[in-house]
């Protein structure tokens, strides 16, 4: 940059190519929009770029930012604002995948460019890697003989690419369940959409996009490393992509996951936390926009499962969508995005939302200093809880 300081940002999401854009403020701008669709200053493809999303303007004392009800928010020095804000020299704005740089002759921002051509072959039908996931589950209930059972309600949410989710709960509020109802796997009454698919609807064409590693693997110990990974590239890749970029696919989920040392070991030689990130790779081969785990922490010592959660931060930086299940989240706290919080209510025994949003929030929100904290607050008093779930169900759905 042309002028005399240097702003320095670190990020754990920038996993795409870059191109540096400048934009003069002169007195021929006294606007500058951003969004998705329309006539904007800059127009963002980004699945996480709300159509109107944000602006530069020029006010009484200086240029200002706001954001305008945009869905991913708009984050000035990474402290996301909700109402209009100068700018100073050298501030650092954050908008979805993109970031830009105030000074008082230009605005600068790094926009991501197309990904390259060996990527392509993991594109969805869109043309696009990843999608937002929305989530709207109005009622998830069984049936036992003639009694019917409420496991989950009113359920609503929107998870962007590139957010690692913690799921988080009280004894039996339905965390595998919430899981499964996403997944398609266990359909409930609501709608799924992963971009602009229905996955209850369309789950044939979209299945190929959600990964799914259970707390239980099914590998076989007989096969080495690389044998289980061909075998799951040729039954999850199409059919149409040749070997030799099969191959590189292995190679590529091989280092991504630190297995490369153990390729040719046989599975049933594997350690606990070796065997968990092979189960990873099996469902990561086929590259997908939605990553569910079901505890996969389980078993693990600290270091083992902290090593496991900065793999599924690493996936998630490549814009995924990462939902975990994991009864000892402190030791990864930090890594996540957001935390969904379910609790049973005692009212009607059925799994409800108690809180959705940044780890930071939900201390505040629960009143906590830790996540094992919170869920001792929902809790029941039997299971050694504050037996508050209902007050925080109650508390989260008037906000």
């Amino acid at each position: 940059m042309e002028d005399d300081f240097v702003t320095i940002v670190f990020s754990t999401s920038c996993s795409q190519e870059y191109t540096l854009e400048k934009i003069p403020l002169t007195s021929e701008f006294s606007e500058i929009s951003i969004g998705r669709t329309g006539k904007k200053s800059i127009l963002m493809s980004s699945d996480a770029v709300s159509p109107n999303h944000a602006s530069f303007f020029t006010a009484q004392s200086g240029w200002a930012i706001i954001d305008h009800n945009s869905k991913s928010g708009v984050y000035l020095n990474g402290q996301r604002i909700f109402s209009a804000k100068y700018i100073r020299e050298g501030d650092c704005i954050k908008i979805a995948d993109s970031y830009f740089f105030f000074t008082e002759k230009c605005l600068y921002y790094y926009k991501p460019i197309s990904l390259p051509e060996k990527d392509s072959i993991f594109k969805n039908e869109n043309g696009l890697l990843n999608a937002p996931l929305s989530i709207n589950i109005i009622e998830r209930s069984a049936w036992l003989k003639t009694k019917k059972l409420n496991l989950l309600r009113d359920i609503r949410m929107t998870i962007h690419p590139g957010e690692m989710v913690l799921i988080l709960g009280g004894s039996g509020a339905g965390k595998t369940t919430f899981l499964n109802a996403v997944m398609g796997y266990e359909k409930a009454e609501g709608k799924i959409m992963l971009g602009e698919t229905d996955i209850y609807e369309d789950f044939e064409s979209v299945k190929h996009r959600i990964g799914f590693v259970p707390q239980q693997d099914l590998l076989r110990g007989s096969d080495t490393v690389y044998d289980t990974l061909e075998n799951a590239a040729e039954m999850k890749l199409p059919s149409s992509i040749k070997r030799d970029k099969r191959e590189a696919r292995i190679e590529t989920v091989l280092e991504a996951l630190g297995l490369q040392r153990e390729r040719d070991s046989l599975v049933s030689k594997l350690s606990g936390g070796q065997r968990k990130r092979l189960s990873i790779a099996v469902e990561y081969i086929a590259n997908p926009s939605l990553f569910c785990l079901d505890e996969p922490d389980s078993g693990l010592d600290g270091v083992m499962a902290k090593a496991l959660m900065e793999n599924l931060r690493k996936i998630a930086d490549e814009g995924k969508i990462v939902l975990v299940i994991s009864h000892g989240p402190d030791r990864a706290a930090a890594m996540f995005d957001k935390v969904i919080v379910l609790a049973k209510s005692e009212k009607d025994n059925c799994g409800h939302l108690a809180f959705y949003g940044t780890i930071d929030e939900a201390y505040r929100f629960f009143d906590a200093a830790s996540l094992e904290g919170v869920v001792k607050r929902i809790n029941r008093a039997d299971e050694g809880g504050d037996g508050l779930s209902d007050y925080y169900i109650k508390k989260y759905q008037s906000n």
